[in-house]
């Protein structure tokens, strides 16, 4: 079986659980290239200074985002590192059902879809929407997810990650996987459910 991940390189796991999850639990991931390994106070240092922004969004009774993990493909090794914080959301209003998030992208700057990626974000209450339209994010919300988005990047430019967009390998043909740096962040205003899956 072909590795997932390039060598030295691996995803920050962004987990969100709670009654405004899908299922009970949505996972998020952001990938990443290092030559350096991936340590518990990287990964806790990572949420306690970059979270606030989204955190900030989210509802307080019913959506938890956290601890974070990362996975780290070393030579034939997978190396797992799981951080020890979480947090709450801090928005008071009512929530919206599971299956409804706000859609953040990624792009590497290059055509064609496997040069793009999307991570789908659960938990904004109903006072996140429009007001005058509530198929729309407010404009706040975009901003808030491409800052959050961009300050986990600078949180791991620190400790020498650099985001990417994994391009997964195949045993046949053998295929080796590889990567394409991430060079920007976006945020769809038109809300996103499992239903309807936005493509960016």
């Amino acid at each position: 079986m072909a590795d997932e991940f390039a060598n030295e390189s691996g995803e920050l796991i962004i987990p969100f659980s709670g009654l405004d999850a899908q299922s009970g639990q949505v996972i998020t991931t952001l990938g990443f290239r290092s030559e350096i390994v991936p340590n518990v106070n990287q990964v806790d240092d990572i949420f306690d200074n970059r979270m606030d922004g989204f955190l900030s969004n989210l509802c307080v009774t019913t959506t938890t985002v956290g601890p974070l993990r990362t996975r780290y493909q070393e030579g034939d090794d997978v190396i797992l590192v799981d951080g020890t914080h979480s947090d709450q959301g801090t928005q008071g209003a009512p929530a919206i059902c599971g299956n409804v998030s706000a859609l953040a992208t990624k792009s590497t700057g290059l055509a064609g879809r496997r040069n793009r990626g999307r991570m789908f974000l659960p938990g904004l209450p109903r006072a996140r929407l429009e007001t005058t339209n509530d198929s729309f994010w407010g404009a706040a919300v975009v901003t808030d997810i491409v800052d959050w988005l961009e300050d986990i990047a600078t949180g791991m430019s620190i400790f020498q990650w650099t985001p990417v967009i994994h391009h997964r390998g195949s045993d046949d043909p053998p295929v080796a996987p590889t990567h394409t740096d991430i060079v920007a962040f976006g945020a769809q205003q038109l809300v996103a459910t499992q239903r309807r899956r936005i493509r960016d």
